[in-house]
């Protein structure tokens, strides 16, 4: 179970989710098939994790031809705290998952963000007007909570 005080971050990499003129994330920062699939994939940063930010930036595997741009982190409590603005209930759990590809790889830190049975089961796509507000949602609380993290500059 993750507890409500859990940092739960998700990784951004340039140039994958990274405006190049503007240096701000893109949509795709939460990969829409993903988030409608129930696989949305984050990290744990807590004491029963037992992983910090940087141990979760030394873990995650970069896509080939992009750098990890940062971290972007939210109390399992505010991602569990986005409500639906039709029937004002909660939008996402966090769940644990420590499975973290498809060729086998676990890891106990690993976890997804998935749409709760009731908001999935009004959602057909990701046109859907509330699967666009949620992703929206959960977009601006994970990069503007302040608990983020990027790797220090070694030049600065």
């Amino acid at each position: 179970m993750i507890g409500d005080d859990e940092i739960i971050h998700r990784a951004s990499f340039d140039p994958m989710h990274v405006h190049p003129k503007k240096g701000t994330l893109k949509n795709s920062f939460i990969k829409g098939v993903d988030l409608l699939k129930g696989e949305l994939s984050v990290w744990r940063q807590s004491e029963a994790s037992k992983c910090s930010a940087n141990d979760i930036a030394d873990i995650i595997a970069t896509p080939d031809g992009n750098s990890l741009w940062g971290l972007h982190g939210a109390s399992a409590a505010a991602i569990r705290s986005l409500i639906s603005p039709d029937d004002h209930r909660r939008l996402f759990c966090v769940v644990d998952e420590t499975e973290t590809n498809d060729q086998g790889g676990h890891h106990p830190a690993h976890a997804h963000i998935r749409f709760c049975q009731h908001q999935l089961a009004k959602i057909e796509d990701t046109s859907s007007d509330l699967f666009i507000h949620a992703r929206e949602q959960l977009i601006q609380l994970l990069s503007k909570s302040g608990l983020g993290w990027a790797r220090p500059n070694p030049t600065n």
